[in-house]
């Protein structure tokens, strides 16, 4: 009799830390999709702010190809090029890995370097280029902000709301720029990169710095 109430008493704790073990199984479950979730947003959010920062680098190039006075537009073009550094740095991180394509995060740091050694090159320049080169920087500037419309427009999702719940943490919220992340948006959108990078290297090729 001792023995069978033994028994079932060790048959009832088994089951109970079986049942112990599910739960917390599936808390982890739970708690890592969230953070892989929130992880998500995060990322597409910086992509958002590297696509902004683009767009705002082409509209000062194209100022700078007329502006030949005033030095705001070239520190401009310049802290436009910082906020795509930092995002494509960002981007990289190893942290992002799972989230972000590796064929997507290579075209934005190839893109980055270019427009880094580019703009570097025409401030030693500016505000005495030549006509011609003013008007590769309006080809340029026109390639950029076409992209960069491209990118957003593959990646915007329209119906998104500006703020939601951390999946991670339903007590917080986040904010949310709308860019969905998936297979087919990242390939459209390495496509378009490693396009602008082509059309600019051919343009950037006919410049004289001399």
């Amino acid at each position: 009799m001792k023995n069978k109430r033994a028994r079932g008493i060790v048959s009832a704790c088994l089951i109970t830390g079986l049942f112990c073990l599910a739960v917390f199984g599936t808390h982890m479950q739970n708690e890592k999709k969230g953070i892989e979730e929130m992880e998500n947003v995060l990322v597409s959010n910086m992509l958002y702010g590297y696509v902004d920062a683009l767009d705002v680098y082409a509209s000062n190039l194209q100022v700078l190809a007329f502006e030949k006075e005033s030095p705001a537009y070239i520190y401009r073009l310049h802290e436009a090029l910082g906020l795509m550094k930092a995002g494509s740095d960002s981007l990289s991180r190893e942290t992002y890995g799972d989230v972000l394509a590796d064929g997507l995060s290579q075209s934005i740091r190839d893109l980055t370097r270019q427009l880094s050694g580019f703009t570097y090159r025409f401030a030693g320049k500016y505000p005495k280029q030549s006509t011609e080169m003013d008007s590769s920087l309006l080809e340029i500037a026109k390639q950029i902000r076409q992209a960069s419309g491209s990118i957003d427009n593959a990646l915007k999702h329209s119906s998104a709301e500006p703020w939601i719940r951390n999946p991670a943490n339903e007590g917080e919220w986040m904010l949310y720029k709308g860019y969905i992340l998936d297979d087919l948006s990242e390939d459209a959108v390495a496509l378009e990169i490693n396009r602008l990078i082509e059309e600019n290297e051919i343009i950037m090729q006919k410049l004289e710095w001399e």
